[in-house]
C-alpha cells in the first residue's frame, strides 16, 4: 500500500509538472475573460492537487491565493519556473480592465485598431509651454526637471528690461542676470526661447501717461530707447547662441495690460520688429499676441494691422493669438481667412501661443474656490484639443499655459512642484510616436488616437461622457513580433495629484509581457471623463522620438502656405531631424517649409518611407529635398533639387526662400529609400558655410506622404 500511495504521488506531481510546462510553452493560452477560462484552469490544476498527498503546498498555496487574478497567478507560478514565458500578464492592479488573447470574438468591438494601417494627420509635436512672468527663479529651478519628459519645442516667457537710464550694458547685464537661469535651463531642456516682449524702464513715456503715472509702463514707450534697447537685446542673445522667437508686446487688444490706442500698438510693433532684425537679421519675430481675435480684437483691428505690417513692409514671421474659452475653432478659422487673403503672408505662421482649455472662474482671485484644473476632469478636453489642433498644420506653435501655477490655477505644475492630470496628459500626447495610424470608434462618447513607429505604440482613448464606459478594444497587427503591452490611466484615482495624492504618478495599471500575438483585444471601463493609454514596445526601450540625429546648427525656420485650408504639411522636428511632409487629403497642393542651417554635416544621409499611392497630378508635380547655397555676400547664389523622379513634373518655378529661382541642378532619383545629399562636395567655390534645406510634396495625390529621417 505504502509503494502504491508513493506512486501515486509520484504520478500526480508529473501530471502537475506536465501541465504547468504546457502551460508555459503555449499548448494552454489564456482566452475569454477572468471569470471563464482562468476559472477553468485553477480548478483543473486544484483537482490533480487535491488528489495528491505529496509535499506540493507551496504550489498549491500560489495557486489559491491567486483568488482567479491571471496576474498573481503568473507572478507566484510561471514566473517562478521559467525567465521567459510568452503572453505573460505582470501586472495587474485594476479589476476594471482585462486582456483578451485567445478566443477574441471581433463581433463584441467597439473601438478597433490596426496598427498598421496608416491613417489621418500625424501626431506632430508642436505643443510648448509658456511660463507666466513672476514665476519664482527657484521655482523654476526645482521643476525644470519636469521638462525632459514634455519635448516641449519652446518655452514661451517674458522678456524685459529693467533700469531707468537707457545704456547698452545694462541691457546685456540685466539679460545674464535676469535670464541665464531660465535660459539655460529651459534650453538643457531642449526648448527654444520664445521670449515675448515687455516693459523697458528706460523708455517709459511719462508724457504719454499724463496723471495716470501709475499705470506708465502700459503706455506707448519712447522709441529712440525702445528702439535701441531691442536691437542691442537681439544681437546680445544671437552672440550668446540662444535661438529665439520674438513676439511684441502681449495682448494689447486687453486693456488690461495696455492703455495705449490699436494704432499705437501697430507703431509699437513695426518699431520693434526692424530694431529686432537690426541686432539679429536671422530673428523670427511677429505680434498681434491677440487675448481673443472674435471676443477682444474683431476683424477690424486684425486688419488694421495687417494692412500696415504689408503696407510698411515691416519683418514678420508669425502672427499670434490666445485662447482659454474653448473658441479656438472660431478664432482660427477668423485668422486664417484673413492670411489666405493676403499672398504677402503666404511665409507667415500662425501660433496660438497662449492656450488652455479652461479659464478659472476666480482666476485673479487672492482666494482659490475654483480648482477644477488641479483635477482629472479637464484631461478629457485636452485631449480633444490635442487631437483638433493635429488637424491644423496651418498652426506651427501651440504654447499651453502654462508650466508651473503661479496662483492662476492653470499650471501642469502646482505651485509645491507637484505634476498635476494636465502634466500626464502632454506626457501622454507628446510621447506618442508621430506615425497616425487607423483607429475606429463606435462608442460616440469615447474618442482615441492611435500611432506607431518602428518601436513603439500608443493608443489613447478618453471618455467625454459623465457615466461610465465599457471598451472592448480590438488591437489589430500588432506591428512587433514580442513586445511588451502596458496600460497606464488617468481618472480620479490614478494619475492625478489633485484628486489622490498618493496617485499621482503615471503608472502601469496592468501589462503583458513577451506578447507574441498579432491581435488582442483590451476589455475595461473607462470612467467618466477619464482617459486609457495602452502603450505596446519592442521591449529595445527606443522610440523614433528619442532618436537625436544632428545634422547642423539650426538657425530658423520657415514655412511656406499655398493655401491654409488645404492640410497639406512639411513638418520638421527639431529633435530627432525626421521630417514628414504629406498631401493630406488634397491630390492638388503644396506643402513646403525649410530650414537654415550652419555648421552643416559634409553629406546627409537620408532614409525614406513613403505612403500612400504617389502619382503626378499636374505639370508641377514634385516631391524631394532642396538645397540653397550662400555665398561670401550673404546671397543665395546655387541650389541642388533631389527629387523622386517618379513624380517629377516640369516644377514650380515660384520658390520664396534662398535663389528663389528653379534650382541650379536637379539630381532624380528613382529609388528614395535611401540616399546622400552632397552638402560639401556641391558647394560653390564661395560658400560661406550657411545653407537652407527645404522639404517640399507639391500635387501627389491624396493620402501621398514622404518620411525622410536625415543623419
Amino acid at each position: 500500500m505504502l509503494s502504491q500511495r508513493k506512486e501515486i504521488r509520484l504520478i500526480a506531481l508529473i501530471i502537475i509538472f506536465v501541465f504547468l510546462f504546457a502551460l508555459l510553452t503555449g499548448c494552454f493560452k489564456k482566452g475569454g475573460t477572468q471569470s471563464s477560462s482562468l476559472q477553468i484552469i485553477n480548478s483543473e490544476i486544484s483537482s490533480i492537487v487535491n488528489s495528491a498527498t505529496g509535499d506540493i503546498s507551496s504550489i498549491e498555496s500560489g495557486i489559491q491565493s491567486s483568488n482567479n487574478n491571471t496576474a498573481s497567478f503568473n507572478s507566484k507560478v510561471i514566473s517562478s519556473l521559467s525567465p521567459v514565458v510568452a503572453n505573460k500578464i505582470t501586472i495587474n492592479k485594476d479589476l476594471k480592465g482585462d486582456f483578451v488573447l485567445n478566443n477574441i470574438n471581433p463581433q463584441s468591438q467597439n473601438i478597433v485598431v490596426d496598427l498598421q494601417k496608416r491613417s489621418g494627420m500625424p501626431l506632430f509635436k508642436k505643443i510648448s509651454l509658456f511660463t507666466i512672468g513672476g514665476t519664482p527663479m527657484d521655482k523654476l529651478g526645482r521643476d525644470i526637471k519636469w521638462l525632459d519628459a514634455l519635448r516641449a519645442p519652446t518655452m514661451r516667457y517674458p522678456l524685459c528690461i529693467w533700469g531707468s537710464d537707457y545704456f547698452e550694458n545694462n541691457v546685456k547685464k540685466w539679460i545674464d542676470t535676469a535670464y541665464d537661469l531660465p535660459g539655460s535651463l529651459f534650453m538643457k531642456a531642449g526648448n527654444t526661447m520664445y521670449w515675448h516682449l515687455g516693459q523697458v524702464e528706460a523708455a517709459y513715456n511719462y508724457q504719454r501717461a499724463g496723471a495716470d503715472t501709475a499705470n506708465v509702463k502700459f503706455y506707448p514707450p519712447v522709441f529712440g530707447t525702445w528702439d535701441k534697447t531691442w536691437e542691442v537685446a537681439a544681437k546680445y542673445i544671437k552672440e550668446e547662441k540662444i535661438r529665439s522667437y520674438y513676439e511684441v508686446l502681449n495682448e494689447c487688444d486687453h486693456n488690461a495690460w495696455y492703455k495705449g490706442t490699436w494704432n499705437e500698438y501697430i507703431d509699437i510693433y513695426n518699431h520693434t520688429a526692424n530694431a529686432l532684425r537690426k541686432g539679429n537679421p536671422d530673428a523670427e519675430v511677429g505680434g498681434l499676441s491677440s487675448g481673443g481675435i472674435s471676443r477682444t480684437l474683431g476683424t477690424a483691428k486684425l486688419n488694421d494691422f495687417l494692412n500696415s505690417v504689408q503696407n510698411n513692409m515691416t519683418p514678420i514671421d508669425f502672427v499670434s493669438y490666445h485662447d482659454y474659452f474653448q473658441v479656438y475653432n472660431n478664432d482660427t478659422n477668423i485668422l486664417r481667412d484673413e492670411l489666405d487673403k493676403r499672398p504677402y503672408y503666404k511665409t507667415v505662421q500662425m501660433h496660438l501661443n497662449e492656450f488652455n482649455v479652461y479659464w478659472p472662474s476666480d482666476v485673479y482671485s487672492e482666494t482659490k474656490s475654483d480648482t477644477f484644473m488641479k483635477t482629472y476632469k479637464p484631461v478629457s478636453l485636452a485631449f480633444d484639443a490635442f487631437q483638433w489642433l493635429s488637424e491644423h498644420p496651418e498652426i506651427t506653435i501651440i504654447s499651453w499655459a502654462t508650466f508651473i501655477d503661479n496662483f492662476e490655477g492653470l499650471g501642469v505644475i502646482d505651485f509645491d512642484g507637484n505634476p498635476l492630470a494636465t502634466y500626464n496628459a502632454l506626457k501622454i500626447y507628446q510621447n506618442m510616436p508621430i506615425d497616425r495610424v487607423r483607429l475606429i470608434s463606435n462608442i460616440p462618447s469615447v474618442k482615441g488616437m492611435a500611432s506607431t513607429d518602428s518601436h513603439k505604440s500608443g493608443i489613447v482613448l478618453w471618455n467625454t461622457s459623465k457615466n461610465e464606459q465599457l471598451v472592448n478594444l480590438g488591437l489589430n497587427n500588432l506591428p512587433f513580433s514580442v513586445a511588451n503591452v502596458s496600460v497606464y490611466r488617468i481618472d480620479s484615482n490614478n494619475a492625478s495629484y489633485g484628486d489622490n495624492k498618493l496617485k499621482s504618478n503615471l503608472n502601469i495599471i496592468e501589462k503583458i509581457e513577451n506578447c507574441n500575438l498579432k491581435n488582442i483585444q483590451w476589455s475595461g471601463k473607462i470612467p467618466a471623463l477619464g482617459v486609457v493609454y495602452i502603450e505596446i514596445d519592442d521591449q529595445s526601450s527606443l522610440s523614433e522620438l528619442n532618436q537625436r540625429n544632428k545634422i547642423g546648427t539650426l538657425i530658423r525656420k520657415d514655412y511656406y502656405f499655398d493655401n491654409r485650408k488645404k492640410n497639406t504639411y512639411s513638418e520638421w522636428d527639431d529633435l530627432t531631424s525626421i521630417v514628414y511632409i504629406g498631401m493630406g487629403t488634397n491630390d492638388i497642393g503644396r506643402a513646403l517649409s525649410s530650414i537654415t542651417m550652419e555648421n552643416v554635416k559634409d553629406t546627409i544621409s537620408v532614409n525614406t518611407k513613403l505612403t500612400g499611392s504617389l502619382s503626378s497630378k499636374s505639370a508641377n508635380s514634385t516631391l524631394g529635398i532642396r538645397v540653397d547655397y550662400r555665398n561670401k555676400s550673404k546671397m543665395y547664389n546655387k541650389s541642388v533639387l533631389y527629387q523622386y523622379k517618379p513624380v517629377a513634373g516640369s516644377g514650380n518655378s515660384e520658390f520664396p526662400w534662398g535663389t528663389k529661382t528653379i534650382p541650379s541642378k536637379i539630381v532624380n532619383l528613382t529609388d528614395l529609400s535611401k540616399f546622400n545629399i552632397n552638402i560639401k562636395s556641391e558647394a560653390p567655390n564661395d560658400w560661406d558655410g550657411r545653407v537652407i534645406i527645404s522639404f517640399q510634396m507639391q500635387d501627389c495625390g491624396n493620402g501621398s506622404e514622404a518620411k525622410f529621417i536625415l543623419k
